[in-house]
């Protein structure tokens, strides 16, 4: 789990995570490190709402929305669609949190140069 992000958000040490409440918070805290402003989940996953359509390192969302095994789609509203399976409350809160911690290390890398192939270098 990101304890390092929680520690670094809440400026706590460690964080029971048995309790929903706890989780929720986990959750909260993640959100702020990602540049989430809102993250609706249900059954069939989760549609992240990125702050102001911004993301701290552009080219690590692009590679994690090009990557297959993500499941993620980017719909024409700038709003990422995670499609999963979690039926019920505790999956989904579980399966959040994973998405949003993966979400939070990649703002938290240093942002890369996009790499353009040259014309005529195939």
């Amino acid at each position: 789990m990101p304890w390092r992000v929680v520690s670094h958000v809440l400026g706590v040490s460690t964080v029971e995570l048995g309790d929903p409440v706890a989780k929720v918070i986990l959750v909260k805290a993640l959100c702020r490190a990602a540049n989430v402003e809102k993250v609706e989940a249900g059954p069939k996953g989760a549609v992240v709402t990125l702050r102001n359509n911004e993301f701290p390192n552009p080219v690590g969302l692009v590679k994690m929305v090009s990557d297959v095994g993500m499941a993620v789609r980017l719909k024409p509203d700038q709003k990422l669609v995670f499609s999963r399976d979690w039926p019920n409350a505790a999956s989904r809160l579980k399966g959040t949190a994973a998405i949003l911690s993966r979400m939070a290390k990649l703002a938290e890398a240093p942002a890369e140069a996009p790499q353009f192939a040259r014309a005529g270098s195939n």
